[in-house]
């Protein structure tokens, strides 16, 4: 055999085996990545030092307490890799889930939406959730969960159908309902106010003035950094560190603060501006407030008492660090079940006694 021929036979026997390998190579990547966007990371995370961690995008607790309901999306984590990386074109999907606050169990499987699509706890009233779901390419859609049959009354796509004639496809402003009959307002296209009627599914025209629901603004969803009612004052004392006054001054809290958020759990915050009611549990109110100024995810409830500003406990609440590219904390939820504080954050769902300021039960809201 002449070299001629030698070189032909290894040239193309190279060239096979470089096909092959790249044939291969295209194979796991695609699959591997198909997981990876899907939340359904394995293989690929040692491979490529990418993971995805679960993050809260919203939530509230039924008006009885009984339930959890809250939705979350996946997100990238930082590679434990030195250097700079970019990651792109990675899109998961939403997921809706039922914790029932008593067990910490969910109810039936999560609802999973599209990859590319955004959706939201807007409210709950009575047994009803209200969802908005923000699908690519079709703008936004209204769901309506029911708590007594742990079903969709209404899946995404079915309220429209039933009002042809009422726009929202581009709304996503809904406001809390002071009206006498349930349902959720909002305000759709044509700029007028509808309420949508729960038990038929039908919308409305109605009047008058709502405030509006800072459903898809996480943070301090029930908390708030204003004076109020005129109370309580803030005074630097010890450093840029803040204590609790009464507005005469002559009663100082005995602890002082990085910042301060009053628990405001008769309502969600409302917006800039708006002072909303102060939560009291036998004659004391609630601080929540930054362990650290460089931490956002250490937080501490504190209970004072309301006359004397004593506090009477004092606790941290437990989370974990996120390492996602940007790193979002300050999520908490808050309800008052008898002697009980009901509490999550981006991952526990909390029982803390009152009485005592302890955490008496403590569950994953992911698991």
């Amino acid at each position: 055999m002449n070299i001629r021929k030698k070189f032909y036979i290894l040239f193309f026997g190279l060239f096979a085996l470089v096909f092959a390998l790249f044939f291969l190579g295209g194979k796991f990547m695609s699959n591997a990545i198909s997981k990876f966007t899907s939340g359904k990371m394995d293989g690929i995370g040692s491979f490529m030092g990418v993971s995805n961690v679960p993050v809260f995008q919203s939530g509230v607790f039924s008006e009885d307490g009984n339930y959890f309901v809250y939705t979350y999306r996946p997100e990238v984590e930082k590679p434990d890799v030195k250097g700079s990386i970019t990651m792109r074109g990675f899109a998961y999907p939403t997921y809706f889930k039922v914790m029932k606050t008593a067990t910490g169990k969910v109810v039936d499987k999560p609802y999973e939406s599209g990859k590319h699509d955004q959706m939201y706890v807007v409210c709950s009233e009575d047994h009803w959730v209200w969802l908005m779901k923000k699908v690519e390419g079709q703008e936004s859609q209204i769901a309506l969960y029911d708590l007594n049959t742990h079903q969709f009354k209404y899946d995404f796509g079915k309220l429209e159908k039933l009002n042809p004639s009422v726009d929202w496809k581009k709304t996503y402003s809904f406001y809390n309902n002071n009206t006498e009959k349930k349902g959720l307002i909002l305000e759709a296209n044509d700029k007028r106010y509808y309420r949508i009627d729960p038990n038929t599914g039908k919308a409305e025209t109605v009047q008058g003035k709502f405030e509006i629901l800072n459903y898809n603004f996480a943070k301090n969803f029930q908390a708030s950094d204003r004076v109020v009612y005129e109370q309580y004052s803030k005074k630097e004392i010890n450093g840029s560190r803040q204590s609790i006054t009464t507005n005469n001054g002559k009663t100082v809290s005995q602890d002082d603060f990085i910042e301060i958020h009053y628990l405001t759990l008769s309502k969600p915050q409302v917006g800039l501006g708006y002072d909303v009611p102060l939560t009291f549990y036998k004659n004391n109110f609630f601080v929540l407030s930054p362990l650290t100024s460089d931490n956002e995810k250490d937080m501490e409830l504190a209970m004072l008492d309301k006359a004397t500003l004593q506090t009477v406990w004092k606790i941290q609440l437990p989370q974990k660090e996120l390492k996602t590219f940007i790193p979002n904390y300050s999520f908490e939820r808050f309800y008052i079940k008898g002697n009980q504080l009901l509490v999550t954050n981006n991952d526990y769902l909390m029982s803390i006694d009152l009485d005592k300021g302890t955490i008496a039960q403590k569950t994953e809201l992911y698991n």
